[in-house]
């Protein structure tokens, strides 16, 4: 399967492929070696909340503490990271990846639908 494994079930396999992280590797800050595992983890964890459409509290604990993994996401996007990594990535990687509108799912009240009724102006009657 193109890197990403059956998310209807929890797995212990990789999310992303050797080939998409060695490519998104070289992005993280250096902390030395014994960090590109829990790099790794953290780049995972972050596919598979996109892909999946999770809050990060619904995060599997395979993927470690959801608030730390969260704080980590904001400090990247709030240096520009996350658009440095993905500007990057191949439209292969991405198909690979399965990353498009449709993965990223809106609260309900998110949709921008209209309400029954459209809107009304401001200091129409009730009966308008």
């Amino acid at each position: 399967m193109c890197g990403i494994v059956n998310f209807g079930l929890v797995s212990k396999k990789s999310v992303v492929t050797d080939a998409i992280w060695a490519h998104v590797q070289p992005f993280f800050p250096k902390h030395g070696p014994q960090d590109e595992a829990g790099q790794r983890l953290f780049f995972e964890a972050v596919v598979h909340v996109c892909l999946q459409g999770l809050t990060w509290r619904g995060l599997p604990e395979r993927f470690g503490n959801w608030n730390s993994q969260f704080q980590r996401f904001n400090r990247y996007a709030a240096k520009g990271w996350w658009d440095k990594v993905f500007n990057s990535l191949t439209d292969k990687m991405i198909a690979e990846l399965q990353i498009d509108s449709t993965a990223a799912k809106l609260h309900r009240h998110g949709s921008g639908a209209a309400k029954k009724g459209g809107h009304k102006p401001l200091g129409a009657a009730v009966g308008d």
